[in-house]
């Protein structure tokens, strides 16, 4: 799935926003539009993007995966977060550009941080009331209430790039309460690579 702001974004993308699935990657396309004010290029597959800046949204892939199940009430949840996963981590090593790592479980509960964050990765200043804006249109309760008015998964507002049943409580660790033993095993081993290389919990 690739998903752009307009078809110049396809063409000639000023930034890219690639995420893992459920890490919170529509908020951080949105804020990112918002900041540029120009073509900013959505998408959960890790193609040659050249030097062009990217920022990557993670979140440990066993709520992603939960996450999904939930939202989508895809059976296939696992494998289609390890497909991404397995593709974020050689994007990781042969992407020529800068990428700016944002983690759910920080930026989340701290969208003002993430504002900051993503404005000083591309030297765009934001505080006072331009700040104030950008969280006033950018949050959960916003974004529910765009992903209420569509029936399910399968329809999607193509401005704000919001699913039906989009939005969901945002709680890190889920997966330790709502997912079985065995398939925490197996999420566990066919994830390893990716909880490694960014530290998360095994």
């Amino acid at each position: 799935e690739i998903l752009f702001e307009s078809h110049e974004a396809m063409s000639r993308p000023t930034a890219v926003q690639a995420g893992l699935s459920r890490s919170g990657s529509t908020l951080a396309w949105q804020i990112m539009c918002d900041l540029l004010k120009s073509p900013v290029c959505k998408t959960h597959e890790y193609i040659d993007y050249g030097k062009v800046p990217v920022v990557v949204t993670i979140r440990h892939p066993l709520d992603a995966i939960t996450s999904l199940a939930r939202a989508s009430a895809k059976p296939e949840s696992l494998w289609i977060v390890k497909n991404t996963a397995n593709e974020m981590l050689k994007f990781m090593d042969r992407h020529k550009g800068p990428i700016l790592v944002l983690r759910y479980e920080s930026w989340w509960p701290d969208l003002a941080n993430c504002v900051t964050q993503i404005a000083d990765f591309f030297g765009i200043q934001c505080i006072g009331d331009d700040l104030g804006k950008i969280l006033l249109r950018r949050n959960m309760t916003a974004n529910k209430a765009i992903a209420d008015r569509l029936d399910s998964w399968d329809d999607r507002d193509a401005t704000e790039n919001l699913h039906g049943n989009h939005i969901g409580s945002g709680k890190v660790g889920q997966y330790k309460s709502s997912m079985g033993s065995s398939m925490k095993l197996i999420a566990n081993r066919e994830l390893h690579d990716f909880m490694n290389y960014f530290g998360y919990e095994l």
